[in-house]
This record gives structure tokens, sequence and C-alpha cells, in this order.
């Protein structure tokens, strides 16, 4: 080779990774950053004389009846297990209201609500095709953890049974970790394949988030009429917030929504005691990752998890705002040509003075 061709090499290296830069895989693209269109505080008392309208733990939109579905994290204390059905009232210039139009009790297969203590609910995702909405418990009648299929009444059709590394196991030391389990839920656009995710490691897989590292939580792919078929995948967390007051520190996957069949966004929730909250909003592809399908712990191995890249986040000031315990988040109709993001808190019930905050954002580019 010619001393004009080695000279030639490094600086042809240099162009391709200033292309490569720019134009980054495929799987790791990111919608364009988002802007805010307005935020809406919900009072408790919205829920009517029955129910206390609060824990919003998943979110989602019936572009054909233009409401959305919004579960309650409630295991039948402030009011039977619900999910309410919400009509926004937004425009280009604002958020206006949120309206609560109805309030629907989560019921078994008796027809009767779930009493006290007896379901979890955290995630919901409507599916247009069935006109049925999924949900997860974290724990319950249902299992530990459970994904559950019901009709718009509320009663209860089938759950879908988990792989089972996810199931307690050998005397509770196997399985979902207590309060971390099927957090994010998600409907795969066209196939309507099941995405779920645990907030954190399986108690066989690794410990939660902590300050110096995150944590391996489990993500499941599965066919609805086929959930004996399933594809496994790891994603792992960022590390907790750190500080001299973070001695009571998490961070973990709070929700999950559908780009196309092969991206999604993971929403990362991150607490510390005085610090402000911290919510991540990722897109993670599942093109080209590593299956952990059927493994019943990931201690110990080489596992590659899933790709993800920052989309963006709120807290530290982003967008002028404060945001709350966010847990929940649906794709919303357009406004002003716009796909829209709707985002919302669970407020615990006022036990730690959070809001139900809800969120608008307007999503420039998406179809």
């Amino acid at each position: 080779m010619s001393q004009q061709c080695r000279r030639r090499v490094p600086l042809l290296a240099f162009l391709a990774a200033l292309v490569l830069a720019a134009f980054p895989a495929v799987g790791a693209e990111v919608p364009a950053q988002p802007r805010l269109i307005g935020s809406f505080i919900v009072p408790p008392d919205a829920g009517g004389e029955d129910a206390t309208f609060g824990g919003i733990s998943g979110l989602d939109y019936d572009a054909g009846r233009d409401v959305f579905y919004a579960i309650s994290d409630d295991r039948s204390e402030e009011g039977p297990a619900r999910f309410y059905t919400l009509r926004l009232v937004a425009d280009a210039e604002g958020l206006h209201d949120i309206e609560v139009v109805a309030t629907t009790s989560l019921l078994g297969k008796d027809g009767k609500p779930f009493g006290k203590g007896r379901i979890d609910p955290e995630a919901l995702r409507f599916d247009a095709a069935s006109q049925h909405i999924f949900w997860t418990s974290e724990s319950g009648d249902l299992g530990k953890p459970a994904i559950a299929e019901s009709d718009l009444s509320g009663h209860l059709l089938r759950r879908l049974r988990p792989p089972r590394a996810v199931r307690w196991g050998n005397g509770g030391k196997e399985g979902v970790a207590d309060n971390l389990g099927y957090e994010a839920l998600a409907i795969v656009p066209e196939s309507g394949r099941i995405l779920a995710v645990t907030e954190n490691a399986l108690k066989q897989d690794g410990p939660p988030a902590s300050a110096t590292a995150g944590s391996l939580s489990r993500i499941v792919l599965m066919e609805p009429d086929r959930p004996q078929s399933y594809t496994e995948y790891a994603y792992e967390t960022d590390p907790a917030p750190s500080g001299a007051l973070a001695f009571f520190a998490e961070n973990g996957v709070s929700e999950a929504l559908a780009l196309d069949a092969e991206r999604f966004v993971f929403i990362e929730r991150a607490f510390a005691l005085g610090q402000a909250r911290r919510i991540a909003f990722y897109v993670v592809t599942l093109k080209g990752a590593e299956e952990v399908t059927g493994l019943a712990s990931l201690k110990g191995r080489d596992v590659t998890p899933v790709e993800k890249r920052l989309w963006f986040s709120l807290g530290a000031g982003a967008f002028g705002i404060e945001p709350d315990n966010i847990e929940a988040a649906s794709w919303g109709p357009k406004i002003g040509g716009e796909r829209t993001l709707l985002v919302a808190a669970d407020d615990n019930f006022g036990t730690f003075g959070q809001k139900n905050q809800f969120l608008l954002f307007a999503v420039p580019g998406m179809p």
C-alpha cells in the first residue's frame, strides 16, 4: 500500500464516524423533542362519592371514543378497585381540564368487585381490536404478578400466565420482588403482542437499583392467545440518585409505550429524599437484542441488556415544571396537527402531599 493510501485510511475512518454520529442506527432513533402544552391537577373528589380519585398508575387512549382509561392502584381501600374514563379538554394553547366521565369497578369472574387487598392494579392498555383492556396486578388473587384482560364493563375475562421466572417460588426467594412487579405494559402495533416490564430485577436476578448500580428488569413479549409462547429480554435501569440525604433512593421502570413493532418508550422514575424527582424517557429497541427466554436466573451471567437511548427527561427545571410521581403515559389525539403525549402522576392518595398531576406534550413529526 502506498504512503498516500495509508494516509487516506484514518481520514475515511474519521468521516465514517461523523456520518454514524449524524445518522444513528435505525433501532436507536428517537422522536423529536416534545413541547409542553400544559398541565392540570385533578382534585381527589372528582371521582364522585363512591371512590376517591387518585392512584393513577396506568393510562391509555381510546381513539374511537376520544377518551382515556386510567387505572387506579387502589387495593380496594379508598373504594372498589377501579379504572376511570377521562376526557381531555385541550387545544394548542393549553390543557384546560380533565373530565372524569365514569368510574368503573374491576370485577372478578363472579361479577363482584375485588375485596380489600385482593389485587394491586398497576398498568393498563386499551386494545382497539378486541375493545378490551389489558391490565397488570402486582399481587393478590390473580397471582404474583398477573396480566389480566377485562371488558369495558370491568368484568375479568382471563389472565395471561406470566413466565415461570417471575412467579413466586422457592419459598418466596424467587420471582418478582415486593412492589417491583409489572409496572409497565404496552401493546405492539399491528401484531397485538403484549409487552410487560418489571420495575426492577427479580429476586434471583439481582438487587434493586441503588446509588451505585442499576437493576436488570425483565421484559416479556407474548402473544395474548398463546401466552405460553413468549420471549424475554433484560433491561438495565439507571442507578438510583445519590447524595448525602439519599439514604432512601430508588429508580425503576414505571411505564412502557409502543413506538412501532421494535421500538418502545420506557419511563424510568427516580426518587431520593431531599432531591427533586427525575423522570427519564428512553427509547428502547428489541432489534438484535439478546434473548434471556427461559433462564431461571440472570445472576452471574454476562447478559447484554436491550439498547436504550435517552429521549428527554423531566426534573431539574425542565419545561419549567416540577414533575410529581409520574407512573402513567399514553399517546393522545392530534392537536394542531401534532401527536400528543399525556402523562400522569400517582398521588398515593395524598400520603406524601402528592397530586393527581397530568402533563400534556406535543411531539412534532409523529404520525
